[in-house]
């Protein structure tokens, strides 16, 4: 399972702990970018400094890093890999 944890103190990492310990793929994200780096190599997690609330961090993406690519919205119907959607209406890639 693929769980992103809100912050870092005391209940988020011990959260992280018990995720990445049951081999759970843990994101812990925190605004305090030295609140993160005293956590490397404590956590079975990976460690994200930013705002849990920003779509980078919801990849994981470090700060600097460009975010995830935005999904389609509106309407119900799905999109695969290459950009093909099941819609009828929808135009092609």
């Amino acid at each position: 399972m693929k769980v992103i944890v809100a912050g870092a103190g005391r209940l988020g990492t011990q959260i992280a702990q018990v995720l990445g310990a049951a081999r759970n793929q843990v994101t812990l994200v925190d605004r305090d970018d030295d609140r993160v780096a005293a956590l490397e190599g404590r956590v079975p997690a990976e460690l994200c400094a930013g705002d849990a609330c920003e779509p980078a961090a919801a990849s994981g993406a470090r700060p600097g890093e460009p975010p995830p690519p935005e999904r389609p919205s509106g309407g119900a119907g799905s999109v695969d890999e290459s950009g093909v959607s099941d819609r009828p209406d929808a135009p092609d890639p």
